[in-house]
């Protein structure tokens, strides 16, 4: 059932409104993001019809933005505000390295890439999709 207005429907139950958005919540599940570029993240992979990944997870000890376990994919965004600074850049270079170094490939995205170039993004995380599982499948014994 599609919710149309968020107001009173005088044939709905009351209650009923939240009973149907949080089904939809357990359904879909909130992104627990961080952001607001996580955010706009999220809204490109859903408009390409890319996977869900995991937002905010720990691997290796280290949160990292959205995680494609499938692909063994981490996908981080980089917002100036958060990832402009030389100590930031060092930190960002270290978590990347310590997690390449543990089987996994970072993509790194911007908020250019994800606002201003959208599609060209989504075809570039797709492309690191497949081809991370691809190379999944072929180091599997």
């Amino acid at each position: 059932m599609s919710v149309r207005h968020p107001g009173h429907h005088p044939d709905r139950a009351p209650g009923r409104r939240a009973a149907t958005v949080l089904a939809t919540l357990i359904d879909e599940g909130p992104a627990p993001t961080r952001s607001a570029l996580e955010d706009r993240a999220l809204a490109l992979f859903r408009c390409h019809g890319l996977p869900r990944p995991r937002t905010n997870h720990l691997i290796e000890g280290i949160e990292v933005d959205f995680f494609f376990p499938e692909a063994r994919l981490i996908v981080e965004v980089d917002g100036a505000r958060y990832h402009d600074t030389a100590f930031a850049r060092r930190n960002d270079a270290d978590k990347q390295a310590r997690l390449e170094a543990a089987g996994f490939r970072v993509l790194r995205l911007t908020w250019g890439q994800i606002a201003r170039r959208p599609t060209q993004t989504a075809l570039r995380l797709r492309r690191a999709l497949i081809t991370s599982d691809a190379a999944s499948y072929a180091a599997a014994p």
